[in-house]
């Protein structure tokens, strides 16, 4: 977020003949004035860069303590409770698992699946882009943004389970992806606006290929979950930044955005009806 100069005062202009300028310009040369101080613009300091928009007191800074935490309890409970696998612990804690939702009917699974982290590194990687990005999204979008980001765990866990069926999931990479596109639509939004465009553009490249190598890295995380974030992130940013240009726009944002909800209800439909194998079970290797 750039700052701009605020100690500037008001230029007074006095007069003391009739070729000066005379006192009913004025006005016009202190909206003038104004004008010049909100386009002088300071450089941006590392601060601003890397946590553009930060707010302490703001439901970003909670969400990641919250998650942070959250973490920190599943590791330890991890190493108490004598499970082998760490995929028991995000299972019994409550991640998505496609055959409990289909014949079990735990749909509770898709709003605490997106809660859990597969890895320490899919954790670090998801904290630091959270709170580099979504505190912009935040001063963008309000507090609506928390409906954002679990619609966005939703879409991805329902795209992984079509897909992986009998895989227990997180689905934190489908909320973090859907941050990812919405950021970067703003960032190609506001390019020629932006001091320190490059250094920003690159920095967001690396964490983008960051949390793509946690596909990689981590069990839990798969390209599914990675597909319903973007597709997700996809049609917000559509619909956030296309709306307001005419009505025609309006009307084809809204489209898209009836579409892509469309999908995902049919989406879960078509879950609820595929064939996942009831016979494995848990147990056999927690």
């Amino acid at each position: 977020m750039q700052k701009r100069v605020s100690d500037i005062t008001t230029l007074k202009i006095r007069t003391t003949n009739p070729n000066d300028i005379s006192q009913s310009d004025q006005p016009f040369f202190n909206q003038r004035l104004d004008q010049t101080r909100d386009n002088i613009q300071i450089p941006q300091s590392i601060q601003e860069i890397l946590f553009p928009n930060f707010q302490l007191r703001s439901l970003t800074s909670v969400i990641a303590l919250l998650l942070t935490l959250n973490y920190i309890c599943q590791y330890i409970y991890y190493k108490v409770s004598g499970y082998k696998y760490f995929g028991c612990v995000l299972y019994e804690l409550g991640a998505f698992y496609a055959a409990d939702v289909i014949y079990e009917y735990e749909f509770y699974r898709y709003i605490t699946g997106t809660l859990y982290f597969g890895s320490i590194y899919n954790a670090i990687i998801f904290v630091i882009t959270f709170t580099m990005e979504a505190y912009t999204l935040e001063y963008m979008l309000g507090k609506f943004v928390i409906c954002i980001y679990l619609n966005a765990g939703i879409y991805g866990l329902i795209f992984s389970a079509l897909i992986y069926k009998n895989s227990i999931t997180t689905g934190n990479c489908g909320i973090i992806f859907t941050i990812l596109v919405l950021y970067g639509s703003n960032l190609i939004k506001k390019y020629h606006e932006m001091e320190n465009a490059k250094a920003i553009i690159g920095l967001y490249c690396i964490l983008l290929i960051l949390n793509f190598l946690t596909i990689l890295e981590t069990q839990n995380t798969n390209i599914g979950i990675v597909i319903g974030g973007i597709i997700n992130g996809f049609g917000i940013s559509i619909f956030i930044h296309f709306r307001h240009i005419n009505e025609k726009t309006k009307k084809v944002t809204f489209i898209l955005l009836f579409v892509i909800f469309s999908v995902e209800i049919m989406l879960f439909g078509l879950l609820q009806n595929i064939d996942v194998d009831k016979i494995f079970k848990i147990n056999l290797f927690c």
